[in-house]
């Protein structure tokens, strides 16, 4: 039994081949991850935040606007660059932060055949009714 002790102790574990060593290659797919991130998105993010800026900086008086809390509703003035005020029903204007701003719906003087998401309401038409012929009844004399 001492004998297969000593064999078994004797077996050592292979060396490792460059153990102490840095294999730039084991980076790479960490590196492909980072860069999917960034181009699925990090980049579109930043293109988002930069429209939305540029939106907030075109605010003008008439336009139509959607809040961030779902309120519709068109500028009647713009007060500086943090604060406009948004008529909400005639005769009701609230104060607004800019970025309280969510989606400008339409502009004024904008022709009305862009593709904007503004909803219109048409009055309905009445579907016509075709009158039905009188019923006449022919009586022959003989």
């Amino acid at each position: 039994m001492l004998s297969l002790f000593s064999v078994a102790h004797a077996q050592t574990a292979p060396a490792s081949t460059g153990g102490g060593s840095f294999d730039p290659m084991s980076l790479l797919p960490f590196v492909f991850i980072i860069v999917i991130f960034y181009f699925l998105i990090f980049r579109p993010q930043q293109k988002r935040m930069k429209q939305q800026r540029e939106m907030l900086a075109s605010l003008r008086r008439g336009d139509k606007v959607v809040t961030s809390g779902g309120i519709l509703g068109t500028i009647s003035s713009v007060d500086g660059d943090k604060e406009i005020h948004v008529e909400i029903a005639p005769g009701v204007v609230v104060r607004l932060n800019r970025g309280s701003v969510s989606e400008v719906i339409s502009k004024p003087g904008a022709s009305s055949s862009s593709s904007s998401p503004a909803i219109t309401t048409q009055p309905a038409k009445k579907p016509a009714v075709k009158k039905a012929a009188p019923k006449t009844t022919s009586t022959k004399k003989k």
